[in-house]
Protein backbone atom coordinates (compact mmCIF):
# COMPACT_ATOMS: atom_id res chain seq x y z
CA UNK A 1 0.00 0.00 0.00
CA UNK A 2 2.80 2.42 0.89
CA UNK A 3 4.67 1.74 -2.36
CA UNK A 4 1.47 2.19 -4.40
CA UNK A 5 0.71 5.48 -2.66
CA UNK A 6 4.23 6.82 -3.27
CA UNK A 7 4.11 5.74 -6.92
CA UNK A 8 0.77 7.46 -7.56
CA UNK A 9 1.84 10.64 -5.77
CA UNK A 10 5.20 10.77 -7.60
CA UNK A 11 3.74 10.35 -11.07
CA UNK A 12 0.81 12.63 -10.23
CA UNK A 13 3.14 15.39 -9.06
CA UNK A 14 5.32 15.09 -12.17
CA UNK A 15 2.37 15.04 -14.59
CA UNK A 16 0.20 17.76 -13.09
CA UNK A 17 3.14 20.06 -12.34
CA UNK A 18 4.23 19.95 -15.98
CA UNK A 19 0.70 20.30 -17.41
CA UNK A 20 -0.28 23.37 -15.40
CA UNK A 21 -0.15 26.76 -17.11
CA UNK A 22 2.14 28.18 -18.49
CA UNK A 23 3.26 24.67 -19.53
CA UNK A 24 6.35 22.51 -19.18
CA UNK A 25 8.51 24.54 -21.60
CA UNK A 26 7.88 27.78 -19.72
CA UNK A 27 8.21 26.11 -16.33
CA UNK A 28 11.72 24.97 -17.27
CA UNK A 29 12.85 28.62 -17.23
CA UNK A 30 11.05 29.58 -14.00
CA UNK A 31 13.17 29.90 -10.85
CA UNK A 32 10.27 28.97 -8.52
CA UNK A 33 7.89 26.61 -10.38
CA UNK A 34 5.88 25.75 -7.27
CA UNK A 35 5.14 29.43 -6.59
CA UNK A 36 4.22 29.89 -10.25
CA UNK A 37 1.75 27.00 -9.92
CA UNK A 38 0.19 28.62 -6.87
CA UNK A 39 -0.13 31.92 -8.73
CA UNK A 40 -1.78 30.16 -11.68
CA UNK A 41 -4.37 28.53 -9.41
CA UNK A 42 -5.00 31.22 -6.81
CA UNK A 43 -3.65 34.47 -8.26
CA UNK A 44 -1.35 36.73 -6.26
CA UNK A 45 -3.52 37.18 -3.18
CA UNK A 46 -3.47 35.93 0.40
CA UNK A 47 -4.01 32.27 -0.54
CA UNK A 48 -0.81 32.16 -2.57
CA UNK A 49 1.08 33.92 0.22
CA UNK A 50 -0.22 31.35 2.71
CA UNK A 51 0.95 28.43 0.57
CA UNK A 52 4.34 30.11 0.10
CA UNK A 53 4.88 30.16 3.86
CA UNK A 54 3.69 26.56 4.16
CA UNK A 55 6.25 25.63 1.52
CA UNK A 56 8.99 27.40 3.48
CA UNK A 57 8.03 25.44 6.61
CA UNK A 58 8.09 22.18 4.64
CA UNK A 59 11.50 23.00 3.18
CA UNK A 60 12.85 23.77 6.65
CA UNK A 61 11.80 20.32 7.87
CA UNK A 62 13.45 18.53 4.93
CA UNK A 63 17.06 19.61 5.70
CA UNK A 64 16.53 18.62 9.34
CA UNK A 65 15.55 15.12 8.24
CA UNK A 66 18.62 14.95 5.98
CA UNK A 67 20.92 15.90 8.86
CA UNK A 68 19.22 13.39 11.16
CA UNK A 69 19.56 10.44 8.79
CA UNK A 70 23.06 11.49 7.72
CA UNK A 71 24.17 11.28 11.35
CA UNK A 72 22.44 7.95 11.89
CA UNK A 73 23.95 6.43 8.74
CA UNK A 74 27.51 7.56 9.49
CA UNK A 75 27.10 6.45 13.10
CA UNK A 76 25.88 2.97 12.12
CA UNK A 77 28.73 2.43 9.64
CA UNK A 78 31.32 3.63 12.17
CA UNK A 79 29.84 1.44 14.89
CA UNK A 80 30.32 -1.60 12.64
CA UNK A 81 33.99 -0.68 12.20
CA UNK A 82 34.02 0.60 8.62
CA UNK A 83 34.53 4.26 9.56
CA UNK A 84 36.80 5.77 12.23
CA UNK A 85 35.60 5.26 15.78
CA UNK A 86 35.14 8.97 16.55
CA UNK A 87 32.14 8.94 14.19
CA UNK A 88 30.47 6.43 16.53
CA UNK A 89 30.65 8.78 19.53
CA UNK A 90 27.26 9.31 21.17
CA UNK A 91 26.07 11.91 23.63
CA UNK A 92 26.26 10.17 27.04
CA UNK A 93 22.70 11.11 28.06
CA UNK A 94 20.71 11.82 24.90
CA UNK A 95 22.24 9.18 22.62
CA UNK A 96 22.74 11.69 19.79
CA UNK A 97 25.47 10.63 17.30
CA UNK A 98 27.47 13.80 17.96
CA UNK A 99 30.62 12.75 16.10
CA UNK A 100 28.77 11.73 12.94
CA UNK A 101 26.51 14.80 12.86
CA UNK A 102 29.41 17.23 13.36
CA UNK A 103 31.66 15.51 10.81
CA UNK A 104 28.94 15.27 8.17
CA UNK A 105 27.77 18.85 8.68
CA UNK A 106 31.29 20.31 8.58
CA UNK A 107 32.12 18.29 5.44
CA UNK A 108 29.00 19.55 3.63
CA UNK A 109 29.68 23.16 4.62
CA UNK A 110 33.30 22.90 3.43
CA UNK A 111 32.20 21.55 0.04
CA UNK A 112 29.66 24.37 -0.32
CA UNK A 113 32.24 27.02 0.63
CA UNK A 114 34.85 25.63 -1.77
CA UNK A 115 32.34 25.56 -4.63
CA UNK A 116 31.22 29.09 -3.72
CA UNK A 117 34.72 30.42 -4.33
CA UNK A 118 35.28 28.14 -7.34
CA UNK A 119 32.13 28.81 -9.41
CA UNK A 120 30.25 31.63 -7.65
CA UNK A 121 26.68 31.72 -6.35
CA UNK A 122 24.67 31.82 -9.58
CA UNK A 123 24.83 28.08 -10.27
CA UNK A 124 25.89 26.90 -6.81
CA UNK A 125 22.47 25.48 -5.92
CA UNK A 126 22.16 23.52 -9.16
CA UNK A 127 25.70 22.15 -8.85
CA UNK A 128 25.06 21.02 -5.27
CA UNK A 129 21.83 19.32 -6.37
CA UNK A 130 23.70 17.53 -9.17
CA UNK A 131 26.36 16.47 -6.67
CA UNK A 132 23.73 15.13 -4.29
CA UNK A 133 21.89 13.29 -7.05
CA UNK A 134 25.07 11.65 -8.32
CA UNK A 135 25.95 10.35 -4.87
CA UNK A 136 22.41 9.09 -4.31
CA UNK A 137 22.16 7.38 -7.71
CA UNK A 138 25.52 5.64 -7.31
CA UNK A 139 24.48 4.39 -3.86
CA UNK A 140 21.19 3.11 -5.36
CA UNK A 141 23.16 1.21 -8.00
CA UNK A 142 25.30 -0.47 -5.35
CA UNK A 143 22.19 -1.40 -3.36
CA UNK A 144 20.45 -2.84 -6.41
CA UNK A 145 23.55 -4.81 -7.42
CA UNK A 146 23.79 -6.16 -3.87
CA UNK A 147 20.14 -7.18 -4.08
CA UNK A 148 20.73 -9.03 -7.36
CA UNK A 149 23.85 -10.71 -5.94
CA UNK A 150 22.03 -11.93 -2.82
CA UNK A 151 19.03 -13.14 -4.83
CA UNK A 152 21.30 -15.31 -6.95
CA UNK A 153 23.76 -16.47 -4.27
CA UNK A 154 21.48 -16.67 -1.20
CA UNK A 155 17.87 -16.94 -2.42
CA UNK A 156 16.60 -18.52 0.83
CA UNK A 157 18.34 -16.13 3.19
CA UNK A 158 16.02 -15.01 6.06
CA UNK A 159 14.94 -11.38 5.71
CA UNK A 160 12.22 -9.25 7.32
CA UNK A 161 11.04 -7.84 3.97
CA UNK A 162 10.77 -9.41 0.53
CA UNK A 163 10.60 -7.14 -2.52
CA UNK A 164 7.37 -7.68 -4.49
CA UNK A 165 9.14 -6.65 -7.71
CA UNK A 166 11.96 -9.22 -7.51
CA UNK A 167 14.87 -9.23 -9.92
CA UNK A 168 12.83 -7.55 -12.66
CA UNK A 169 12.30 -4.53 -10.43
CA UNK A 170 16.01 -4.41 -9.61
CA UNK A 171 17.00 -4.44 -13.29
CA UNK A 172 14.46 -1.72 -14.10
CA UNK A 173 15.85 0.33 -11.23
CA UNK A 174 19.39 -0.12 -12.55
CA UNK A 175 18.26 1.01 -16.00
CA UNK A 176 16.58 4.13 -14.61
CA UNK A 177 19.64 4.98 -12.50
CA UNK A 178 21.86 4.60 -15.55
CA UNK A 179 19.65 6.92 -17.62
CA UNK A 180 19.60 9.51 -14.83
CA UNK A 181 23.38 9.43 -14.43
CA UNK A 182 23.83 9.77 -18.20
CA UNK A 183 21.55 12.84 -18.19
CA UNK A 184 23.55 14.44 -15.36
CA UNK A 185 26.88 13.63 -17.02
CA UNK A 186 25.69 14.99 -20.36
CA UNK A 187 24.63 18.27 -18.75
CA UNK A 188 27.88 18.51 -16.81
CA UNK A 189 30.13 17.80 -19.78
CA UNK A 190 28.40 20.40 -21.95
CA UNK A 191 28.60 23.05 -19.20
CA UNK A 192 31.96 23.79 -17.58
CA UNK A 193 30.34 25.10 -14.39
CA UNK A 194 28.33 21.93 -13.84
CA UNK A 195 31.52 19.95 -14.42
CA UNK A 196 32.43 20.92 -10.84
CA UNK A 197 29.82 18.47 -9.50
CA UNK A 198 31.48 15.65 -11.45
CA UNK A 199 34.93 16.60 -10.16
CA UNK A 200 33.79 16.72 -6.54
CA UNK A 201 31.95 13.38 -6.89
CA UNK A 202 35.04 11.71 -8.36
CA UNK A 203 37.27 13.11 -5.60
CA UNK A 204 34.90 11.90 -2.87
CA UNK A 205 34.69 8.39 -4.32
CA UNK A 206 38.45 8.22 -4.89
CA UNK A 207 39.07 9.20 -1.27
CA UNK A 208 36.48 6.68 -0.09
CA UNK A 209 37.98 3.91 -2.24
CA UNK A 210 41.48 4.61 -0.94
CA UNK A 211 40.23 4.48 2.64
CA UNK A 212 38.43 1.18 1.98
CA UNK A 213 41.38 -0.58 0.36
CA UNK A 214 43.96 0.75 2.83
CA UNK A 215 42.04 0.55 6.11
CA UNK A 216 38.84 -1.48 5.87
CA UNK A 217 39.83 -4.32 3.52
CA UNK A 218 42.85 -5.43 5.62
CA UNK A 219 40.53 -5.64 8.65
CA UNK A 220 38.11 -7.80 6.68
CA UNK A 221 40.90 -10.08 5.46
CA UNK A 222 42.33 -10.42 8.98
CA UNK A 223 38.88 -10.93 10.56
CA UNK A 224 39.46 -7.97 12.89
CA UNK A 225 36.54 -5.85 11.73
CA UNK A 226 34.01 -7.26 14.16
CA UNK A 227 30.41 -8.32 13.67
CA UNK A 228 27.81 -5.75 12.61
CA UNK A 229 25.76 -4.39 15.48
CA UNK A 230 22.00 -4.85 15.16
CA UNK A 231 19.16 -3.41 17.17
CA UNK A 232 16.70 -5.47 19.19
CA UNK A 233 13.88 -4.88 16.70
CA UNK A 234 16.09 -5.90 13.77
CA UNK A 235 17.12 -9.10 15.54
CA UNK A 236 13.49 -9.96 16.26
CA UNK A 237 12.49 -9.33 12.63
CA UNK A 238 15.35 -11.47 11.32
CA UNK A 239 14.53 -14.29 13.73
CA UNK A 240 10.88 -14.13 12.74
CA UNK A 241 11.78 -14.23 9.04
CA UNK A 242 14.14 -17.16 9.65
CA UNK A 243 11.39 -19.08 11.45
CA UNK A 244 8.99 -18.53 8.56
CA UNK A 245 11.56 -19.79 6.06
CA UNK A 246 12.25 -22.90 8.14
CA UNK A 247 8.53 -23.63 8.47
CA UNK A 248 7.89 -23.17 4.74
CA UNK A 249 10.81 -25.45 3.80
CA UNK A 250 9.91 -28.06 6.42
CA UNK A 251 13.32 -27.81 8.11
Amino acid sequence: MCISTLTVLSFGTAVFSSLISPGAAAMADVSAPLVTSFQTLYGTGATTTFFKWMTVIALCSSPNSYVFFMGQLLFAIARDGYYPKFLAYEHPRRGTPVGAVLFGTISCVLIAVILHYAIGDDDLGSVLINLTLLGALISYIFQLLSFVYLRYRQPNRPRPYRSPFGLAGAFVGLLLCGISIFAILYTSVTDTIFLASIVVTVLVFVAGSMYFFRVVLPKIQNNTLGSPVTTKDMNENLLSARSQVLISTGA
